[in-house]
């Protein structure tokens, strides 16, 4: 079911779907809440399944603000509104990429309010010099040439080789789909966001519940040496390395993804 609250003067969404323990799935950079349809769909038969639209994603509008843009701990204030207008206490909150980075500023903020946290193809590690260029250099591009020229550039990087030569039709979609999307504005202030975010490793080694952790051999983005020298960090750490994965899971191997999150809620909630 699509639900709508007003946050910051303007509409959120999200899809609230199944009963019992909830996992709220949160999408990244580029994407919109239908990344986890497939997750989604499979959960939702065992476990209460909310997926937000972020601001300025999908169908949420991005609310107005001074500085043009939403902090990530921003976006965790939208996070935590949705959970209080459904009376959720406690839920497992697991994050995509960016959607990772508002889930860890989000268990910063609020850890009373998380039974389990996830990390799918992200990082706790802040943003390097040469990535804060490179975002720079990426809201350059956006600013001369569109948000859709970029994204044809970027989304295909997100996949490995291989699923780009077999699915090139599921790629193509992404394209399509985020291409006719996003504006340089609400992409642009999401890499801002990205770059002004804090180290936040000590999150990893404070939390207090399981930690799940899905890492891609092939990805790009998060390479596999920064993923794995995190996985000793937490107190109790979920962690699946998947070989022939790039940087989207939840398309590249959606059953293993099923399987993995499946198994992990049933861990998280088994008492």
């Amino acid at each position: 079911m699509k639900k709508r609250l007003t946050h910051m003067g303007t509409n959120l969404y999200y899809t609230d779907a199944g009963i019992g323990a909830t996992i709220l799935l949160l999408h990244g950079f580029g994407e919109a809440g239908d990344i986890w349809d497939v997750q989604a769909g499979f959960l939702a038969d065992q476990f209460r399944v909310i997926v937000p639209d972020l601001p300025g994603s999908g169908d949420s509008l991005l609310p107005e603000t001074d500085k043009g843009y939403l902090s990530l701990e921003e976006h965790a204030a939208a996070i935590l509104h949705i959970l209080d207008e459904e009376e959720i206490g406690t839920c497992t909150l697991v994050g995509h990429s960016m959607g990772g980075y508002i889930a860890l500023a989000f268990a910063e903020l609020h850890p009373e309010r998380l039974k389990a946290l996830g990390l799918f193809h992200s990082t706790a590690m802040a943003d390097t010099d040469d990535k804060k260029a490179h975002r720079t250099r990426s809201i350059a591009f956006m600013e001369a040439y569109g948000a859709r020229a970029f994204l044809r550039e970027a989304i295909p990087n997100l996949y490995g080789d291989g699923f780009r030569r077999t699915q090139e039709d599921v790629v193509s979609r992404h394209v399509d789909q985020s291409a006719s999307s996003f504006s340089v504005h609400v992409l642009s202030g999401y890499y801002k966001a990205i770059s002004q975010r804090p180290d936040r490793r000590h999150i990893l080694r404070n939390f207090t519940g399981p930690v799940f952790m899905a890492i891609g051999e092939d990805d790009k983005t998060i390479p596999l040496q920064e993923s794995l020298s995190q996985c000793s960090l937490p107190r109790e750490n979920h962690m699946h390395i998947w070989k022939n994965v790039a940087h989207m899971g939840m398309r590249e191997s959606p059953v293993a993804t099923n399987q993995a999150l499946q198994s992990f809620m049933a861990d998280v909630n088994r008492n």
